[in-house]
């Protein structure tokens, strides 16, 4: 009767771990997809800082053709130009700065991602493990199932 108890709070205990397993995998994957998220959203403002560092390196390359034989009105104008140039370059700056933060989110995810890989894994082997357990427990109630009946059998046939 203790052992047949033991082995039902064994029952008990190893479903209890699989179901902590199950929401451990769940919690993983959902972080997961919400590491991909906002790499997705660094990826966009790359996307738009590149699309502006283009239009302004565009208006830049016509600014210098410009230039060339100004009158003193139009030295005036190259001056707001040249404080143009110093936006064109702080943009280019900014544009450097989101691609290096991309990189880096990215090579966070990637490590991430991998460590969920390899704890999903861990998982998978602890389940396989709990699973086995199980076997054993269910082999033993059976043993004692069936060695309480031949017992029973025993007692019918002393009687």
């Amino acid at each position: 009767a203790t052992e047949r108890a033991s082995i039902q709070d064994a029952r008990k205990q190893l479903n209890s771990d699989q179901a902590k397993l199950a929401e451990e995998q769940k919690k993983l994957s959902d972080k997961a997809a919400d590491l991909e998220q906002s790499a997705a959203g660094l990826r966009r403002q790359v996307q738009a800082c590149t699309k502006e560092k283009n239009t302004l390196q565009e208006q830049a390359k016509r600014i210098k053709q410009d230039k060339s034989g100004l009158t003193a009105e139009q030295k005036k104008i190259a001056e707001s130009l040249s404080a143009e140039q110093q936006k064109i370059a702080a943009a280019q700056d900014r544009h450097r700065n989101l691609v290096a933060e991309s990189l880096r989110v990215s090579a966070k995810i990637e490590r991430e991602k991998s460590e969920l890989e390899e704890r999903s894994v861990h998982l998978e082997r602890e389940k396989v493990l709990l699973e086995a357990e199980k076997a054993r427990h269910a082999e033993k109630v059976a043993a004692l199932e069936q060695s309480q009946a031949s017992l029973q059998a025993d007692r019918e046939a002393l009687r």
